[in-house]
């Protein structure tokens, strides 16, 4: 339905919402590995790292929404 004037098509649509970005931090590689391929398939942006001082680098350069660790 549509106000007197407009058209449904002459609405902007919303941009799609970025995907979240996770942070997965593991010191083995297959974790880190499984853990983004899962998550990449449910729509997720993933970052995976090895090293507490990569985790405060990306905290620093492109901050994650949710950080993953052991």
């Amino acid at each position: 339905m549509s106000t007197p004037g407009t058209s449904p098509s002459s609405s902007p649509s919303a941009p799609a919402p970025a995907p979240a970005h996770v942070a997965i931090l593991d010191d083995e590689v297959d974790i880190t590995q499984l853990l983004a391929g899962y998550l990449a398939t449910h729509g997720f942006r993933t970052t995976q790292l090895h090293t507490g001082r990569a985790l405060m680098a990306l905290m620093a350069d492109d901050p994650p929404d949710l950080v993953l660790l052991d």
